[in-house]
């Protein structure tokens, strides 16, 4: 098991403990709360805190590689599109298609989730990642873009508010490839 994962769950526990909860069910939830808030990147976390709990994952070496291999797009125009930084992936280009904001949203959790789940193997993505990205393009609505993203058919979400992430759908994937390689041939 993941070292980080392990020490999410053992400071999990700790709070628990402390926190003396009777019923069974809310245990649960804030054991499953408590794991999602200490496996969270403190950088995402509103409140800054004294102790790095959080120690990120390396990117993989080969992620340009693998979306390449996935994509069947060259990795030139690959890096044209997209960056990745200290684990995580960035999109480099600014505007994206869709006349609204939902359809803008839609497009940016696609590009998005590709590269996490193509480019380094990632499945699931917190929600915490796709709002970070959409408020550094000026697209992140509170009130809606849960709805916008998790509604669609290009998407799956699992979890809840707080500890929810989404993964493409299978008609995701084709949808961000046939995107990928309509903006890498711009």
């Amino acid at each position: 098991m993941n070292r980080n994962i392990q020490e999410a769950i053992k400071k999990a526990r700790e709070v628990i403990d402390q926190l003396e909860i009777d019923d069974i069910e809310l245990k649960k939830i804030a054991f499953s709360k408590a794991i999602d808030y200490f496996l969270v990147p403190k950088e995402y976390k509103k409140e800054p805190k004294k102790t790095e709990i959080f120690e990120e994952e390396k990117p993989k070496k080969n992620f340009w590689n693998q979306l390449s291999n996935k994509s069947d797009i060259e990795i030139e125009r690959l890096k044209d599109i997209y960056t990745i930084k200290d684990g995580q992936i960035y999109l480099i280009i600014r505007e994206l298609r869709g006349e609204v904001k939902a359809e803008q949203q839609r497009s940016l959790a696609l590009l998005i989730l590709y590269g996490y789940q193509e480019g380094l193997s990632k499945n699931w993505v917190s929600s915490s990642l796709l709002a970070e990205a959409a408020e550094r393009l000026d697209l992140y609505d509170k009130s809606k873009f849960a709805k916008t993203v998790g509604r669609h058919l290009w998407f799956r979400t699992r979890g809840e508010t707080r500890g929810r992430e989404y993964k493409l759908s299978t008609q995701g994937l084709k949808e961000a490839q046939n995107y990928l390689r309509k903006l890498s041939k711009a």
